[in-house]
Parts: C-alpha cells; sequence; structure tokens
C-alpha cells in the first residue's frame, strides 16, 4: 500500500523529520528554505502544521521531544553567533530557555527527561541536569565519555546518538565503522553483556 504524505514542502524548500511525541502524536520537523532554517510540528490527529514559536537558525536545526512530550530542546545558530542549545515549551508559550551558556549541538533527552545531553566538542559531551519546577533551571555541565562514538559537527550533520528507555546507556556510531576498509553502517545492541562478564570472573 502507498505510503501517506504527511507533509508538502513549498517550492525549493525541505522538509526534515526530527522526532515524534510519544503522548499526543505530534511530529517535530524542521523547514529548510533559502538557507534558512525553522521548527515545525504536525498533529497527526488532523494533519495541521504549526511554527514553533519563533525559531530560526542559519545553519542545521537539531532538535528533539522530551519523554514527556512538554518541551522541546534544540540547537539554533543566528547570524554572527555561536551555536546554541535552547529548550521551549511545546505548545509554545513564548518562551525559551538557554541550556548551555558555553554553548553546544545534537541535543537529546535522557530516557527520564532530566537531562540534555549536548555535543559540545571534538570528542566531547556533556550531561546537563534539567528541572522544570518550581521553575525551569538547568544544573552545572557534567563530562560525559563518547569514547569511540562518532558524532559529527552538529553544525554539518545531524546527531548520530540517543538514550536507551532504561535510562542508563547509550547508543550511537562506532567510529571504527567510518574506516574505508570497514564493513557497511550497522547498529548492534549487546544482550545481557553482564551475565558474559560474570561468567568469566573467578566466584569469591
Amino acid at each position: 500500500c502507498a505510503l501517506p504524505i504527511l507533509t508538502r514542502p513549498e517550492k525549493g524548500a525541505e522538509h526534515i523529520p526530527q522526532s515524534w511525541s510519544r503522548g499526543d502524536g505530534h511530529l517535530l520537523f524542521s523547514v529548510v528554505q533559502d538557507q534558512q532554517w525553522t521548527l515545525w510540528t504536525l498533529s497527526a490527529a488532523d494533519r495541521r502544521a504549526t511554527a514553533l514559536g519563533n525559531v530560526r537558525s542559519v545553519d542545521l536545526i537539531d532538535a528533539d521531544f522530551s519523554p514527556d512530550g512538554r518541551w522541546v530542546a534544540y540547537q539554533a545558530r543566528e547570524a554572527n553567533e555561536r551555536r546554541m542549545v535552547f529548550v521551549q515549551p511545546f505548545p509554545a508559550t513564548g518562551a525559551k530557555y538557554l541550556a548551555r551558556q558555553e554553548g553546544g549541538g545534537h541535543p537529546y533527552w535522557s530516557a527520564r527527561g532530566d537531562e540534555l545531553i549536548l555535543n559540545v566538542g571534538p570528542g566531547a559531551s556533556v550531561r546537563v541536569p534539567f528541572t522544570a519546577t518550581p521553575r525551569v533551571a538547568f544544573g552545572e555541565s557534567i563530562d560525559l565519555s563518547r569514547a569511540a562514538r562518532e558524532e559529527p559537527n552538529p553544525g554539518l550533520a545531524r546527531r548520530s546518538a540517543d538514550a536507551f528507555p532504561d535510562g542508563e546507556h547509550l547508543i550511537g556510531l562506532y567510529t571504527g565503522a567510518l574506516s574505508p576498509s570497514a564493513d557497511p553502517l550497522q547498529i548492534r545492541v549487546v544482550l545481557n553483556w553482564l551475565e558474559e562478564v560474570r561468567s568469566k570472573v573467578p566466584a569469591r
């Protein structure tokens, strides 16, 4: 059967899917036209597209719904400014909050929605604690190892990592797969790895 077409971009524009709201069925997508990026949502119920506030960027927007669907984290860069990560309520109220003064990109949420994970430089990521009550606040950045993971320049390419539902693990593209002689890119999930480790450790 033919797949439904959710959006129809204007001539010269592109629509790029970003994230799906688990609760109320909204698709978050970016629109790029004339080298300008904006952020939109689409309701699955009525197929109505709506701009998310006044989000604008001169290069790639990467965005993610929080697990409860109440917040959107996104990266954006205005002309002559560095790339920053913001959080806005959903539906939009006009409010927006800067997640980290030092900048960053490729934002995505922890499974519990209490942290943002950001790409902040070559080989460097951080966790940024987030709370919405009694007011929106962000904690101090916490270094997060990105050993063997490849996350490209957030101004040029989409993120290649995400959080597992268990809240304890991340999944991402392995840098060894980027070698010209390597096998085609694969996603590998290792199950019961801790049991294998225990089997190799002498019992005490």
